[in-house]
């Protein structure tokens, strides 16, 4: 096993927490599974993209939230998985009654802040067991309440990978050897 810096260089900066041989039975709803090569906790989304820009190109990602209704092999998981669960927390309301919110934050939490701030049609988010950075998938709620999401342009994302694909990832994942 790598240790960080022989993964990532001497290079980069980073402020977040890279952990090895990270059991995954604690990050999931299961509570089941083994452990990850690689679990990044990054401090920031500068320091996310700081992180994925060290990686090697062939390096498997998985992108992890809240790891609602997740289940993880007991060979654990070969590669690296960043972990945005209270780590991209950021939630504000901007002028024009936009919220801003980070991918880390829970979608419930974003129901009950709108709901707060007097704002409607984020009540469905109450609903939905995970995080923003997966919300993607419930295209058709969120249309109507989400703008263009941010996204970590190339060359800070190997090609391959992306929050977007964190509910078909698993099944990209090389096997256990």
């Amino acid at each position: 096993m790598n240790v960080p810096r022989d993964l990532l260089g001497d290079s980069l900066p980073l402020q977040g927490r890279l952990l090895i041989d990270e059991p995954m039975a604690s990050h999931n709803s299961w509570r089941a599974g083994g452990k990850a090569d690689r679990f990044y906790l990054p401090e920031s989304l500068d320091d996310l993209c700081r992180f994925l820009r060290g990686m090697p190109a062939d390096e498997p990602l998985l992108w992890l939230g809240l790891g609602s209704n997740l289940l993880i092999r007991d060979g654990g998981i070969r590669g690296t998985v960043l972990c945005t669960l209270n780590r991209l927390k950021r939630l504000e309301l901007l002028p024009g009654q936009v919220v801003r919110v980070e991918a880390g934050v829970p979608c419930a939490h974003v129901a009950k802040f709108s709901a707060d701030k007097g704002l409607v049609g984020a009540e469905f988010l109450a609903g939905i067991p995970g995080t923003m950075g997966g919300i993607e998938q419930y295209t058709t709620e969120t249309n109507d309440v989400a703008q263009t999401p941010k996204t970590i342009p190339p060359p800070a994302l190997p090609a391959a990978s992306s929050p977007a694909a964190s509910r078909s990832s698993l099944a990209n994942m090389p096997p256990y050897s």
